[in-house]
């Protein structure tokens, strides 16, 4: 009888074909070179080239392999939403009328305590409000619109205080023991 046997990538154990081999596209290497700039030839950048392959892994390196990715990804899409919420807030605060060196810190203020997409929230329902209810766009009155715009985040702020103080003196329950023992 012949067997099938192939070696894991990252542990390089024999893997059994009933152990459910996987496969996935890892990186194998990589290779560092130069590039010369057209217009300037005596110029040259160092460039990096990642070579990717298809490789089986056992089922425990596959799954360190699989959380390792999530855990980039998630890290990815917090970037993401840092970048993005952060611009949000400055260009909205600006609209408001606020210069950029109170924009700037406010967005930082509003990442530190982590309340930036609650504060964008908190934006955009002013920004409807003062257009569906008072008539009037918040960008055209910025002496009107900029101090709802910081009691709105003294809101946001204020809710997130409560949340903290709240979770932070609720009592911790103990588990009962059962009664079916004497």
């Amino acid at each position: 009888m012949i067997t099938n046997l192939t070696q894991c990538y990252h542990c390089h154990r024999l893997l059994r074909p009933q152990e459910g081999v996987q496969r996935r596209q890892v990186v194998t290497g990589g290779t560092v070179g130069h590039v010369r700039w057209l217009l300037l030839p005596f110029l040259s950048f160092p460039t990096r080239e990642a070579h990717f392959e298809w490789v089986a892994l056992c089922p425990a390196c596959t799954q360190a392999y699989d959380a390792q990715e999530h855990a980039e990804q998630v890290h990815n899409g917090k970037k993401f939403a840092f970048w993005s919420g952060s611009l949000i807030v400055i260009v909205s605060a600006w609209v408001l009328g606020a210069p950029w060196w109170v924009t700037v810190p406010l967005a930082a203020a509003c990442t530190y305590y982590g309340v930036l997409w609650e504060v964008i929230l908190a934006g955009l329902s002013l920004s409807a409000f003062t257009h569906f209810c008072l008539h009037w766009e918040v960008g055209d009155y910025p002496r009107q619109s900029l101090p709802l715009f910081a009691v709105a985040i003294g809101v946001v702020l204020w809710a997130k205080v409560v949340t903290w103080r709240r979770h932070t003196a609720a009592p911790v329950r103990q588990a009962q023991p059962s009664s079916g023992t004497p």
